[in-house]
């Protein structure tokens, strides 16, 4: 199962529910409409409930079947991150890891070019796109990034 915090809910494919659930392939109705982020409508055939186990914990989370036989996703239903803790800032002392401090130092010293202020330019170098002729522009809306829309809940709370 690969993780895509771009999908609203976590998904797996007619075939792997077959693969995973043998003849129990019961399913709820779903009125969930899901589109791939180029906008192909994604045909869903129900939804059901299934037991996760994970470092000695057990829950039941829903997910969604649809047709086909593509990936299975974990969407951002079944992150059930503690966001608080991911955006919590930590003052580190510079003591605490005296030879990673020795480090940085050395690689400041190296290479100051790198790690001086401002913007830097990218020189001798030439970059070319090759485009096909029968190519045609495609625009795609910007969308909510997952983190966002954690961090408006979290202002909420």
């Amino acid at each position: 199962m690969e993780i895509d915090t771009g999908a609203s809910v976590s998904v797996i494919s007619q075939e792997t529910c077959k693969q995973v659930f043998g003849s129990d392939n019961s399913l709820e109705k779903s009125a969930c409409s899901l589109r791939t982020y180029t906008g192909e409508k994604i045909d869903v055939l129900g939804k059901r409930n299934v037991t996760v186990i994970y470092n000695s914990q057990s829950v039941d989370l829903p997910i969604t079947v649809v047709k086909g036989t593509g990936p299975s996703l974990m969407g951002r239903d079944w992150l059930q991150l503690n966001w608080k803790s991911i955006f919590k800032i930590e003052q580190l002392s510079h003591n605490q890891e005296p030879e990673k401090d020795k480090e940085l130092q050395d690689l400041l010293r190296k290479y100051p070019q790198v790690f001086k202020e401002g913007l830097g330019t990218l020189k001798g170098t030439k970059a070319r796109i090759y485009v096909d002729n029968d190519a045609t522009p495609k625009y795609f809306k910007s969308k909510a990034s997952a983190v966002r829309t954690q961090k408006k809940k979290l202002k909420r709370t």
